[in-house]
């Protein structure tokens, strides 16, 4: 049985069916029930391209047999990056880890051009496993595993935005799609964000648009840092993002957005030879509240923020 643990966008469902392939292929060679496949913690280029970060749990599992509680994932986990070639771990050694298995457990180091990717771990290792015939075929299939990841990396990268990392626009369709889908079979809300950088035009104009591009990337990161881990963020056009905020009512928005205001508030951005601060516009709306299809959330979230820059703008016409 496979079950998604870290879910992934729609448009990489091409990695997520060839990690299920190529997890139950390994499953049938080493006869063993459960697998697991780990993205490691550390900052790698190939998983950050892709806007996939590692999390405390596995990225991938198959198989039902067998499961760990939260304490052996998190044994397990500081302990693979100890382990840099295949290797068939004992009852002792195990033991060590704090980890229980009846049997054996087999680490797979996953490496793309010197990145340590992630591990595939084999639980409960069949004793009869023929480990010298096991790794020669191991051997066809990890050098078939870089050729697919590295192509679908490629393939991936059309949904992500260059300058950013964020997805881009592409992308935000594809993931309102999903999220329109999963809350109308949950009965769930889920709000759209959408954000606007005030006056870029006059820094561009005044500091280069070098220095507009550094602000939008810098703010990009700011907001995915303000932002939960199960939120969406995107490029939408220029200096204009659009956030998907998961299973989020209007009130959750509202404070969603009042947070990053405020972080963004309190943040200095770099303008030439001097630090400055920089203002936002936004606008929310909600599924099911506001509106009950795509394009309905897209035009009162996008007329809301609208709004308010035009709103902020007379304010400070008046206060003058």
């Amino acid at each position: 049985m496979l079950r998604n643990i870290s879910p992934l966008p729609s448009f990489a469902l091409s990695l997520k069916e060839y990690l299920s392939v190529a997890l139950e292929t390994l499953s049938d060679e080493a006869h063993a029930d459960t697998l697991y496949w780990f993205i490691h913690p550390e900052k790698t280029e190939y998983w950050d391209s892709l806007n996939l970060s590692a999390t405390s749990k596995p990225f991938h599992t198959f198989g039902s047999q067998r499961t760990l509680s939260k304490l052996e994932f998190s044994h397990l986990k500081d302990h693979l990056l100890e382990i840099n070639e295949v290797r068939l771990l004992n009852q002792n050694h195990i033991k060590n880890w704090n980890i229980y298995s009846d049997e054996s457990l087999i680490i797979i180091p996953v490496y793309l051009l010197e990145e340590r990717l992630a591990s595939i771990v084999i639980m409960d290792v069949a004793k009869n496993l023929n480990l010298d015939v096991f790794k020669k075929k191991l051997s066809l299939f990890i050098r078939h595993m870089q050729l697919t990841l590295r192509s679908l990396h490629s393939e991936a990268l059309a949904f992500i935005d260059d300058l950013t990392g964020l997805y881009n626009a592409r992308a935000f369709h594809i993931l309102m799609e999903e999220a329109l889908k999963r809350s109308t079979k949950l009965n769930s809300c889920f709000s759209l964000l959408m954000i606007d950088i005030d006056d870029l035009k006059k820094i561009n104009d005044g500091f280069g648009h070098l220095c507009g591009n550094i602000i939008i990337r810098d703010l990009a990161h700011l907001m995915k840092k303000s932002l939960r881990s199960r939120d969406h963020v995107c490029r939408y056009g220029g200096d204009e993002f659009a956030v998907i905020l998961e299973n989020s009512s209007s009130s959750m928005a509202h404070d969603i957005v009042s947070r990053m205001k405020s972080l963004i508030e309190h943040k200095s951005f770099q303008m030439g030879s001097r630090y400055s601060k920089i203002t936002i516009s936004t606008g929310y709306a909600t599924f099911p509240h506001h509106a009950s299809t795509l394009s309905g959330l897209v035009q009162i979230a996008d007329e809301a923020m609208y709004f308010n820059k035009t709103h902020k703008k007379r304010n400070l016409r008046l206060s003058l």
